[in-house]
């Protein structure tokens, strides 16, 4: 097994568990340490109290001492054990734990992570050692809520950790436990249950909702609706499931930017991780784990057919488990975290991946650019609530640095808002070097306003070169708004002759087989490491691209209220990215950019 290397006791300060680095980890220590604990508790009831005192504190210091839970999997003997927590779970635990009453949290996990018990865990505690405390548990059916000797249950978990607790931590008599409730008769804190339904949590207030296996629970907006006034905190825990992955509830929960996001993948856990090595594409290996003896080990070759051959990053156990997988979907749902791997996926993952790593940054700053109606001069005015975020830093005097030429590419939608409108959107792209400097999106901005902005903008990045996509009533009208307000610097398509190429003068670029030639081309530059993306926004509206019957479609695409943008490949941020970067091939002459007084 891989070293385990946990937080130093710093963290576990900074975090307020400040008893829990005190605590063996290993089995033999653990049970020890348990052992002395329930010994001196029995022995001396003044001890016993600054135990439960220090458990109050201290929720890792809590399950490492007393709390026990339930795993047959892969054990010998008895599957009762001491929940003894990795470092990935300390740090889930925790941060589930601080998000209580403050935000919402999604768990994207690999199965078989313990995400479901650090959830109901931290629930557990809150509602022994805090009072009035109010929480619910919800599942796709009331079996798996609360069924009588089911593991499954979520109240079957709960109810076994009250079971094996001592008897001094735990009194029975104190709590009133029947179907879909517990309640603490001490401190008036309470667990209550649900099945999924279209109004659960309406007219209810609680401090956290538990929504596990959030991929399989039907009706999910209608979920998201009931739930959201009911609490600030819902924990959206769950593996991607292949008919409600891409494109509905979970998917979008997990790639919206205000949800705090937790991602437990197999390669966190330290039994599964032993021997973790990475896969090169020119059959290489990076031999991940030092402590591992990798001698005469089968490396997964890079042709292999077997399931989740694909994928990069590997174990002997996650090898394993692809020799066992029935489908390449079982691998990519229960263990790799890919919402798209029961689908065609456009882009490589492995592209995708290594890109984000490489290059996603934070914006340097966040605003917005202000402009007369007349002129459309601009301004950028620096605002926490603005569009418009950038990874180039202006001077004092509000100017972008002197000698970079730019592309602006844009994507227009009908600007009706609504919860499944799609974006206008603008990217900027340093001519020179490929990275992306700035970003703009919103769904309520009409397409003649976008373009009015858009000029505004285009002056500011040094008379930058202007590509759009002209497709549809939209991107028909921000192309008159364009050519009404003369700006000169744009991109003109072309059309293919049968001997030569002919340049006309239709304005913007048309997306004619939705999408494909300049996704390919912009999925080119990534693998060749040409462009840099820097918006993480951007990079997860990549993945939504899927081959259906031939063509090239973005899921999210099939439940947009903009009608304009219904059934076509229209990831918004990821469209305006593709034609800026169909645009800096095509720019037909080096730009000159005016010159102004001030400019010297």
């Amino acid at each position: 097994m891989r070293q385990i290397s946990y937080p130093s006791r710093q963290w576990y300060e900074e975090h307020d568990c400040p008893f829990a680095a005190d605590v063996p980890r290993d089995l033999e220590g653990n049970i020890e340490y348990r052992e002395r604990a329930l010994k001196v508790a029995r022995e001396d009831p003044e001890l016993a109290e600054e135990l439960w005192i220090a458990c109050s504190r201290d929720i890792l210091f809590y399950i490492n001492t007393f709390v026990w839970t339930f795993n047959p999997k892969g054990y010998s003997g008895s599957p009762v054990r001491p929940f003894i927590t990795y470092p990935f779970q300390d740090k889930a635990i925790v941060e589930v734990e601080e998000s209580i009453g403050v935000r919402d949290v999604a768990i994207s996990k690999s199965r078989d992570m313990g995400a479901t018990w650090i959830c109901l865990v931290v629930f557990e505690w809150r509602w022994r050692f805090h009072e009035h405390q109010s929480f619910l548990v919800v599942s796709r059916n009331e079996n798996y809520v609360d069924k009588s000797g089911d593991p499954k249950s979520l109240f079957w978990k709960l109810d076994f950790l009250q079971k094996h607790q001592p008897s001094w931590m735990s009194d029975k008599k104190e709590i009133t436990r029947i179907k879909l409730h517990m309640h603490n008769d001490v401190n008036g804190s309470s667990i209550d249950g649900e099945a999924t339904v279209s109004d659960l949590g309406r007219g209810d207030r609680r401090g956290a909702i538990l929504l596990d296996e959030r991929a399989s629970i039907e009706s999910g907006e209608e979920v998201e609706k009931a739930t959201r006034d009911a609490t600030n905190c819902r924990i959206s825990n769950s593996t991607p499931k292949g008919r409600h992955g891409v494109g509905e509830t979970f998917y979008n929960i997990i790639h919206n930017d205000y949800v705090h996001q937790l991602r437990l993948h197999w390669s966190d856990h330290p039994e599964k991780s032993s021997g973790l090595y990475r896969r090169q594409e020119d059959g290489s290996i990076d031999k991940l784990d030092a402590d591992y003896d990798y001698a005469d080990y089968p490396f997964v070759p890079v042709d292999a057919t077997l399931c989740g051959a694909k994928y990069e990053l590997r174990s002997p156990w996650f090898d394993h488990q692809c020799r066992r997988a029935s489908s390449e979907s079982e691998i990519s749902q229960e263990l790799e975290i890919d919402f798209l791997g029961s689908g065609s996926p456009f882009f490589a993952t492995s592209i995708l991946m290594k890109h984000e790593e490489e290059c996603v940054i934070p914006p340097v700053l966040q605003g917005r650019i202000d402009y007369d109606k007349e002129k459309f001069e601009p301004q950028w005015n620096e605002a926490d609530n603005g569009d418009m975020l950038l990874w180039v830093r202006p001077d004092a005097w509000g100017k972008l640095p002197f000698g970079r030429e730019y592309i602006v590419g844009c994507d227009i939608s009908a600007g009706v808002g609504g919860d499944y409108s799609s974006n206008s959107a603008l990217i900027v792209l340093d001519r020179g070097s490929g990275a992306q400097v700035a970003e703009w999106a919103s769904p309520h901005m009409l397409p003649q306003d976008f373009a009015q902005m858009t000029v505004a903008i285009c002056k500011w990045f040094r008379n930058a070169y202007l590509i759009w996509e002209a497709n549809g009533g939209p991107g028909e009208q921000y192309s008159k708004e364009i050519m009404r307000l003369r700006y000169g610097n744009i991109y003109y398509r072309h059309v293919e002759m049968v001997n030569y190429r002919k340049q006309t003068k239709k304005p913007g670029y048309w997306n004619s087989d939705r999408g494909q030639k300049i996704l390919g081309e912009l999925q080119r530059a990534m693998r060749a490491s040409e462009i840099a993306i820097r918006s993480r926004a951007t990079m997860r509206e990549l993945p939504q691209y899927q081959f259906k019957d031939g063509e090239v479609v973005h899921i999210g695409s099939q439940v947009t209220d903009d009608q304009s943008s219904r059934g076509k490949a229209h990831g918004d941020r990821a469209i305006a990215m593709a034609v800026a970067w169909h645009g800096r091939s095509d720019i037909p002459v080096p730009m000159a950019e005016p010159k102004k007084e001030d400019d010297s």
